[in-house]
């Protein structure tokens, strides 16, 4: 009996315990909308980054009356500008970036989410994201 609790608790522990990215659509189209989602069940912040370039939001999420923004340009995210191509929302349990229109260039490649838990453990994963080209746009370039 005591080790079929301690195997739950393991087990209960890694799920509560994993940093999860995912895509919506899964695969994300150049030139439609999307989003990209950092997930954890026990997190107090959640950044959201691309690998090697910079930070796009940085989320307070156990603070349910704190907005959610993209940050302004600046030192944290190499003076780029995702104001006009991004917005932010959190529930208590993850960061979303909705895409407007989906970049081939912009969107794809590897992204990052950095997990803080109170008092001090941080859990970070990346997850290559692939862009696919929108075959409507292709189709129409075609015809032209």
């Amino acid at each position: 009996m005591a080790i079929v609790v301690l195997l739950i608790g393991i087990l209960t522990q890694t799920i509560l315990g994993q940093v999860i990215i995912n895509t919506e659509p899964n695969e994300l189209v150049d030139g439609e909308s999307g989003s990209v989602t950092c997930y954890y069940n026990n997190a107090y912040t959640i950044m959201l980054s691309r690998s090697g370039e910079s930070n796009i939001a940085n989320c307070f999420v156990s603070i349910q009356e704190q907005d959610c923004n993209i940050l302004n340009p600046g030192p944290t995210n190499n003076y780029t500008d995702y104001i006009g191509f991004y917005t932010a929302s959190k529930t208590t349990t993850s960061l979303t970036i909705n895409i407007d229109t989906v970049s081939k260039q912009r969107d794809g490649g590897i992204w990052r989410c950095r997990v803080d838990e109170l008092p001090s453990e941080s859990f970070q994963i990346n997850k290559t994201i692939n862009v696919k080209g929108n075959s409507m746009l292709l189709e129409l370039h075609y015809f032209i």
